[in-house]
């Protein structure tokens, strides 16, 4: 082997562990990316589950509202009461539970109020919890 050959086979060898040390990299930094747009795409994912949570939560609240309202003009007395919402009533198979208090306003106690807690989704990892107190007349 001359002199010539040899270091055309060294360039040759050289260009093949550089295209390989390249390509490696190329390959890492490909993988970076697609774990981080699997990441993103994770969160997204987890935040619209939560928005839609929220959403249902305040949903109970409105019918929780409305059925205290019913609930107390046919029967002055009413008080309130705990509405356990089994999870075959709910579109998300979850269950909910909310307590309704009616009490009168501190400074006027002819005037009353209603006060409710929605919890949902009951033992849930991310459980919402909503307060509303509204006036009654």
């Amino acid at each position: 082997m001359n002199r010539h050959q040899l270091c055309i086979r060294t360039s040759n060898e050289s260009r093949r562990g550089a295209a390989i040390v390249f390509s490696l990299m190329a390959l890492l930094v490909a993988s970076i990316l697609i774990a981080a747009l699997v990441r993103m795409t994770g969160l997204a994912h987890r935040e619209s589950m939560n928005e839609e949570i929220r959403m249902q939560a305040n949903l109970i609240a409105d019918s929780a509202c409305d059925r205290a309202l019913a609930k107390r003009q046919n029967h002055p007395d009413f008080q309130g009461e705990v509405w356990n919402i089994p999870s075959s009533q709910l579109v998300s198979g979850r269950e909910a539970t909310v307590r309704m208090d009616i009490t009168s306003v501190p400074d006027e106690p002819s005037k009353k109020s209603l006060r409710m807690m929605v919890e949902y989704p009951i033992n849930h990892p991310n459980l919402v919890r909503i307060q509303r107190q509204i006036p009654i007349f």
